[in-house]
Formats: C-alpha cells, sequence, structure tokens
C-alpha cells in the first residue's frame, strides 16, 4: 500500500481544522502541531511539484501528462462569511480525500481498491497530528442505545479518571458489554465515515457535531436504515450528507468537483 494520498492531503486537513475550529490551548501543543501541519504541507507541495514534472516527460497523448485546471470562470477562493466558509472548506476536506482515494485507493492483500480504507486512512492520520483535537473524526464507534432509548453515544478513549477523551476508543470491540442487549449485526453500534464536530476540545455529541458525512464511491449500495440511523447521530436530517465521486449521484448525495474541490456542485 502506498501513502499518496495521505502525503497530499494530511496538511489539506489539518489547515482546514485550524481554520474552523483553532488550535489546543496548551502551547506546547500549539507548537507540534504547527511544525507538523508545516511539514505535511511541504511534503504536499514536494508531490505535486514532483507528479507534475513527471507528467512533463510524458507523451501528450498520455492521459496522465494532461493537467488538471480549474475551468476558466470557476472561483476557488474561500468565502468570507463564517458558515459559507465552514461549508467551502469542509467541502474541500471530503472532496480532496475522496477524490484521492477514488484515483489512487488503498489495496487489499489481493490487490482490490480499498478506497472507504484509503480516506480513513487520512482523516485519522490528520486527527493523530492535531493530537486528537481535529475537527475531523473518521469511523467512530457510537452505541446506538437501542435499547434505552437514550441519545448515541460515542465510543472514545477515557481518561485515567474515566472520562472520554476526543481520541477514538483504542479497541472499541472490547466495550461490547456496555452495550445494553448487544446483538450482532443489528444496528447496535453504527460508525459513520466522517463526524465534523463544532469545537474540538470536548468529545462528539448531539450538541457539538456540525455534520455526519457518508462517503460513496462508484456504485456503493446505500442502506436505509443506516442512513436513518446516522440522522439520529447527527441529531437533525439536515445535518446528515452523503457525498458520492465516481459514479452517479442518487437521493440527497452530493458530488464533488474534483478540479477544484471547495467549490460547489449543482
Amino acid at each position: 500500500m502506498t501513502h499518496t494520498c495521505e502525503d497530499k492531503c494530511v496538511g489539506h486537513v489539518m489547515a482546514a481544522s485550524m481554520a474552523l475550529n483553532g488550535l489546543p490551548a496548551s502551547m506546547p501543543e500549539q507548537a507540534r502541531i504547527m511544525q507538523r501541519v508545516q511539514e505535511e504541507i511541504t511534503k504536499a507541495q514536494a508531490l505535486k511539484e514532483k507528479e507534475e514534472e513527471e507528467a512533463r516527460k510524458l507523451p501528450s497523448t498520455h492521459p496522465s501528462s494532461v493537467e488538471k485546471t480549474i475551468a476558466p470562470g470557476t472561483d476557488n477562493t474561500v468565502p468570507t462569511d463564517p458558515e459559507e466558509k465552514k461549508r467551502a472548506l469542509d467541502r474541500s476536506v471530503m472532496c480532496t480525500i475522496m477524490c484521492c482515494c477514488n484515483d489512487h485507493p488503498a489495496k487489499g492483500q489481493s490487490e482490490q481498491d480499498l478506497k472507504q480504507s484509503c480516506a480513513h486512512q487520512v482523516l485519522q492520520a490528520a486527527d493523530k497530528a492535531l493530537e486528537w483535537k481535529g475537527r475531523y473524526k473518521s469511523e467512530l464507534s457510537w452505541n446506538m442505545n437501542l435499547q434505552t432509548g437514550e441519545p448515541p453515544q460515542p465510543m472514545m478513549h477515557r481518561d485515567a479518571w474515566g472520562n472520554d477523551t476526543t481520541e477514538p476508543s483504542h479497541y472499541w470491540q472490547g466495550r461490547i458489554a456496555e452495550v445494553d442487549g448487544y446483538r450482532p449485526g443489528r444496528g447496535d453500534i453504527r460508525r459513520p465515515d466522517l463526524v465534523i464536530v463544532s469545537d474540538s476540545s470536548k468529545p462528539p455529541s448531539n450538541d457539538n457535531i456540525d455534520q455526519v458525512v457518508e462517503f460513496k464511491f462508484g456504485e456503493d449500495r446505500r442502506d436505509k436504515d443506516q442512513d436513518e440511523a446516522y440522522e439520529v447521530i447527527a441529531g437533525k436530517r439536515n445535518k446528515y450528507s452523503i457525498y458520492r465521486v465516481g459514479g452517479p449521484q442518487k437521493d440527497r448525495e452530493q458530488g464533488c468537483n474534483c478540479q477544484n474541490p471547495i467549490q460547489s456542485v449543482a
């Protein structure tokens, strides 16, 4: 497996998280994170320059020799309105990762494409680099509390005093005993592709979620029960989004402009 999309995208994810949610309050954490994001951005720029140099050496008829450019008349600037800026930067994160993973997926043992795994690896690497104080939380496991009727609860790593931190649980399978009446394969635990939090200093919860996102690639199938469960996690129907890349969009789904990920697609 290559780390192409990690090399390309982690710095982007970190920068967007910092722009929207800020940095941890601790000065030592800030210094470490600022150094890391600069390293990631430098790495991505070097990779881009290398790819452009390799593309210039290819015959003009080779698909990779055609530079992907932003179409004339389109806008890739970040809006100044806070809500529009939030939507634009979140979209740029999701679409940058999805477009990269669609073109350069992780590979399984049988060389099968693992596009979802690629996206998870990028988002997890960025959150870890932000010392788990990132805006973008990948594949968190949620206790849906189907037997108790209480709000869904994310399975986060706990500190020495038993309090939830902002880091995902290291081994959610070991927490099954906490799920009242757990039944395998019945939806007692759900794992959305992405949860976007409002306040990175706090664990996710209904009042600390900007958006829950499901990624679909190509002809990936939708699941009605899954969609409904993710709406419950999000707290509101309009806070759950489905993005699809590499295939026709279906009901409620959004697409990506892979040449200009910050721009919305009609």
